[in-house]
């Protein structure tokens, strides 16, 4: 194989950042109001309204969110709380953070996700939360759990933010949702989270519990958990773009579709996509045994690519590898590419170009066969 000269810098992931967001801080920067202003609450209601759903909170971070979850279902030291193992690790420490035990599930075979059954396997008489996740925007089955357990579940919507199950948005299912605006989520404040919820007690209880400096009596404990205003005029410049940006997303995603047909590199297919809108948060490609021969020739290429998580056992020994195959089985199979509104067609056109060269070249695959 011949080496080539990177013609591009490409990064994994990139905040889509234009003039609007830069005059939203301009001005939140101009009004010395940092802290709690007119953005945090104009962001709230926007985003609630989004959603359509009633209460809600805006939180510093989603891992804050997390932790204000449990805290307002009351969640105490030594219960425990269902996770997926094929989650961000940001979950495994917000759960601990309050004492909690997270009890990981295995993904359903083939699926980035859970089986409800796999969920429901793991509720002892200690259970007292179910936490599921739309993993990269690809919906887990929470109609059929909400059916099958009276155990509150919090809905970890921080990578579906856009995408629609049975024309609903993602994050409207459980009792309690919560989203991450981190860099690299469908939209950022740098960092920033959300509490919603459809249950007028569970929205009351967060209000009150997620500032501890708004000087406000309150019958619980509370926290430094509020959005600050550069974070809150970020993401409002972010939610007046949201469409384009899907929009974006959409495209790219035919772009790679078009360009990589019939090379072998077809695109993760999730199950009941009839029923489902996806953002295009990721675009996923399994590649069988060959993860770690394409990312290293696409890093050559200046194309970063990666497996898109780590699931939890890759950062706790106490959790084995062993005890969850089908999670394994598709960290160890998953490419993810690069795919953001900032990505131009040339930039995609390159990274599929390229796809498209070493799937030709058989001798790769070779140990596979």
């Amino acid at each position: 194989m011949s080496s080539v000269t990177p013609i591009f810098k490409i990064p994994h992931s990139k905040p889509d950042i234009g003039q609007l967001e830069q005059d939203y801080v301009r001005d939140v920067l101009q009004s010395n109001m940092l802290m709690t202003g007119a953005c945090v609450p104009k962001f709230m209601q926007a985003f609630l309204a989004s959603l359509n759903v009633p209460y809600g909170v805006a939180t510093q971070s989603g891992s804050s969110a997390i932790q204000l979850a449990l805290a307002v279902l009351g969640i105490a030291p030594g219960d425990e709380v269902i996770v997926p193992v094929y989650i961000c690790d940001s979950v495994w420490h917000a759960v601990r953070a309050v004492g909690a035990i997270p009890v990981p599930v295995d993904n359903a075979p083939g699926s980035c996700n859970p089986s409800c059954e796999e969920v429901l396997g793991a509720i002892t008489h200690r259970t007292r939360a179910i936490l599921v996740a739309h993993i990269m925007g690809y919906p887990f089955p929470i109609e059929d759990l909400r059916r099958s357990t009276q155990l509150p579940i919090i809905e970890d919507a921080s990578q579906a933010l856009g995408s629609m199950l049975l024309e609903k948005p993602l994050g409207t299912f459980g009792d309690i949702a919560i989203f991450s605006f981190s860099g690299t989520k469908m939209i950022t404040g740098g960092t920033g989270g959300f509490l919603a919820t459809s249950h007028e007690a569970y929205g009351q209880r967060a209000l009150q519990m997620h500032n501890s400096n708004d000087g406000v009596r309150a019958p619980y404990v509370k926290f430094s958990y509020a959005m600050n205003e550069l974070q809150a005029g970020l993401l409002l410049a972010q939610m007046e773009r949201f469409q384009a940006m899907l929009e974006r997303r959409a495209r790219l995603t035919d772009l790679y579709d078009e360009s990589l047909a019939g090379t072998g590199f077809a695109r993760y297919t999730h199950a009941n996509t009839f029923s489902f809108q996806y953002n295009n948060y990721r675009f996923l490609i399994p590649t069988g045994k060959a993860v770690d021969r394409i990312l290293q020739r696409l890093h050559a290429l200046g194309i970063s690519c990666r497996r898109p998580i780590d699931p939890l056992y890759v950062l706790h020994e106490d959790i084995a590898e062993n005890q969850y195959p089908n999670a394994a089985h598709f960290h160890d199979s998953i490419l993810s590419i690069p795919i953001y509104p900032a990505l131009t067609d040339i930039e995609a056109a390159y990274v599929a170009h390229h796809l498209h060269v070493m799937y030709s070249e058989e001798a790769m695959y070779r140990e596979d066969e």
